[in-house]
């Protein structure tokens, strides 16, 4: 009522409040405002689980000597020894192969092994072998590693015969040549570091029997058997001639095939004479750089062919011709592929230079720079061995004259 005085406001019971009791539209407002607003447990945030903390990564294992990883390498660890630097304690002294054989060349006759990249001088190494696979690198890959003491030389006998051995490990691999090897040339002096290269390509030998058959596309330049066009039956024995493949036709059914040594196909070949013939087989048809050396190696027979006899192979070192005379397949019955002899393990070819190539590489090899150009089937690739021979010879001749 508008005349009525408003009651005095009761105070809260409880003595630790001094806020005056709400009216019950506060109230009601309030519990209002209560139910609006979410309850002060659900907006805190639900803790999330603690992540583990982050392992730090293993330092990545590489050589100090050069910036090859070790991580699926053979590596040795240079241990004790003399501190020469302060940068020999922040130094992993972990080297690869060749790093470690380089600083083995570098040794003094008192057989100190240095690290190349903090001086240390190590009084022992330890090699960690590797056990190759598909594998992520793991421990299990690692066999226990093999240490090696230094053991100074107590003779004069011995410091000579360490000598001698540090004299050759500093010599280039190629035999015969005395010059000192460059860490970065694979073993080799800085002037034959091409020929090593060269000596260790892979041999470039057929994978299987599929791939021994030769296959002539068009534009390649070839030997052909030749008939007289008189010779309409081809009775006579053929001639071959040079010339040039301008087609080649596969056979899908044919019934002389044999799956051993894949499909066969038929050549159009136009020869330098000017004819041409047409739907020639395999066993007619030569790559014209294996029917030029067959000829220089002397295994033709009289009109060319290449049905020479075995005996006339005996002349080639290191290869022969080898035929199937069980097959369907008139190439691989009549003409054949190579087989090699290379460091001691015998390797099919399709190719004839090819199949020489492997037997100079091999032959070079074992004797270097003492090997003569008789000892090689193809000389001519390799005119850097055989210059200083050629301009000697030549000098012999001027002062003979």
């Amino acid at each position: 009522h508008p005349l009525r005085t408003p009651a005095p406001q009761r105070l809260h019971p409880c003595p630790l409040s001094l806020a005056p009791t709400s009216s019950r539209s506060d109230i009601r407002s309030s519990g209002q405002r209560k139910m609006a607003t979410p309850r002060a447990s659900s907006l805190r945030k639900r803790a999330s689980p603690s992540a583990p903390p982050a392992k730090e990564a293993p330092p990545r294992l590489r050589c100090v000597g050069c910036p090859l990883s070790l991580a699926r390498q053979p590596y040795a660890e240079l241990v004790g020894g003399r501190v020469t630097t302060a940068a020999a304690y922040d130094c992993a002294h972990t080297l690869c192969i060749s790093c470690f054989s380089s600083a083995q060349c570098e040794r003094s006759a008192g057989v100190e092994v240095t690290c190349p990249k903090c001086d240390l001088v190590a009084g022992g190494w330890r090699i960690h072998p590797f056990k190759f696979s598909t594998k992520k690198p793991s421990d299990a890959d690692r066999p226990p590693p093999v240490h090696h003491k230094i053991r100074v030389p107590s003779t004069e006998e011995d410091v000579s015969k360490l000598e001698r051995v540090l004299k050759l490990a500093q010599m280039c691999k190629l035999a015969g040549c005395e010059a000192k090897k460059t860490s970065d040339g694979g073993g080799y002096c800085e002037g034959h570091a091409g020929i090593g290269l060269r000596l260790a390509a892979p041999v470039a030998a057929a994978a299987d029997a599929a791939a021994l058959k030769p296959v002539h596309e068009a534009n390649d330049r070839i030997y052909a058997a030749y008939w007289q066009p008189e010779d309409m039956d081809r009775e006579a024995a053929p001639v071959w001639h040079p010339g040039l493949v301008t087609h080649r036709r596969e056979l899908e059914d044919d019934p002389a095939a044999d799956e051993k040594y894949g499909k066969t196909s038929r050549y159009n070949v136009t020869y330098d004479l000017g004819d041409r013939l047409r739907g020639l087989e395999e066993r007619y048809v030569c790559a014209a750089e294996d029917h030029e050396l067959r000829r220089r190696l002397g295994v033709l027979n009289a009109g060319g062919g290449r049905n020479a006899s075995a005996a006339s192979w005996r002349g080639v070192k290191g290869v022969r011709n080898v035929t199937d005379k069980n097959s369907s397949d008139p190439w691989a019955k009549h003409v054949g592929w190579y087989v090699a002899t290379v460091d001691g393990e015998k390797h099919e070819f399709a190719s004839l230079k090819d199949a020489l190539r492997a037997v100079d590489a091999a032959t070079l090899r074992r004797k270097g720079l003492l090997a003569r150009e008789d000892d090689l089937h193809l000389p001519e690739e390799w005119p850097e061995l055989f210059r200083k021979e050629e301009e000697k010879e030549a000098e012999v001749e001027v002062e003979e004259r």
